[in-house]
């Protein structure tokens, strides 16, 4: 059994590596490689539509994007949406402030409010500091964001801690990002004057990367195809050598479990064994304490006897007696 066992394992393995070795043939002669660029371009282009989005943003500002856990009732039933409950910002605000801003910077609002709006965070912003960003550039709408959200995280800390470090921490850590607000907009004045003159440079320079791009596309492609072809052979190979591995460690693991069973019925045969053996001596220790029990039974019976038999003569001597006296 064994034997029949091993030569059909080996056949399967000689076919399973066969095939593997005509697919992998097939696909590198048949299959062009694609762009690596492809799935990142796709994950790229969804990440834009959404940051691009402008009501997504509206609704960002007012709350309406957290997710339902952050949400709660309040004393009429409602649910209660973050926002400052002083001067809470309206939807006809959020959306003339969204509607004046660039392309950019619905983009960077967007992108920076994206973690916040994951954690469930509060963030909270009022009227005069939007009319604030409304010229802001991406590093600048990236600091403004994150001061909110540093202040919005060590706040939810508070409310469920009681601990006030976590208050001034989050006044903190709003006032450090908002300090960079104005260093950003010197950067930026800065680098608009250097804009024109890199400008050619920039133009040069993207010429020159995009024919060395075609060149490495064509010389990747014909890497590409190669490696295919010397990937799928060793992972073949791979597979044949893991199957004959499986095949071996399942013989083993069933030869070990062969000695178990021939362990186990062992076991079974000597405590039949020594049950049997057991009951012998107890029936036999049974059949010996009857044994005695019927002959001390037997003795007390003549025991009894031999007395009845004297009181009996005692009562003829008795009544003897009597007679003759009368």
């Amino acid at each position: 059994m064994k034997k029949v066992l091993r030569t059909l394992l080996i056949v399967s393995v000689f076919m399973l590596y066969s095939q593997s070795i005509f697919c992998a043939e097939e696909i590198s002669n048949e299959a062009e490689p694609t762009d690596d660029n492809t799935v990142t371009d796709v994950v790229k282009e969804t990440s834009e539509n959404k940051f691009n989005d402008r009501e997504r943003l509206v609704q960002t500002l007012l709350g309406n994007l957290l997710p339902d856990e952050s949400e709660s009732p309040d004393n009429t039933g409602n649910i209660e949406k973050p926002g400052n409950d002083d001067d809470p910002l309206t939807e006809a605000e959020a959306t003339a402030f969204v509607e004046q801003l660039s392309n950019e910077q619905v983009f960077a609002f967007n992108r920076s409010l994206n973690n916040a709006v994951n954690n469930g965070l509060e963030i909270k912003f009022d009227k005069e500091e939007l009319e604030k960003a409304e010229n802001y550039t991406g590093q600048q709408i990236n600091a403004l964001t994150k001061a909110m959200e540093e202040e919005a995280k060590f706040l939810a800390l508070f409310e469920k801690t009681g601990n006030e470090k976590f208050q001034e921490r989050a006044e903190r850590q709003k006032e450090k990002f908002l300090s960079k607000i104005d260093k950003f907009q010197d950067t930026d004045d800065s680098a608009s004057a250097l804009e024109s003159g890199d400008a050619v440079k920039n133009n040069v320079k993207e010429e020159a990367k995009a024919r060395a791009k075609d060149t490495a596309k064509q010389a990747a492609q014909k890497a590409a195809k190669e490696a295919a072809k010397a990937a799928a052979k060793e992972a073949a190979h791979e597979a044949a050598q893991e199957v004959v591995k499986e095949a071996a460690n399942t013989a083993k693991k069933e030869s070990v479990k062969e000695r178990q069973a021939e362990k186990i019925v062992e076991r079974e045969a000597a405590k039949a064994a020594r049950d049997e053996a057991k009951d012998a001596a107890k029936a036999e220790k049974d059949a010996a304490k009857d044994a005695a029990k019927t002959e001390r039974d037997a003795a007390k019976a003549e025991r009894d006897a031999a007395k009845d038999a004297a009181k009996t003569e005692r009562d003829a001597a008795k009544a003897e007696k009597t007679a003759n006296k009368k």
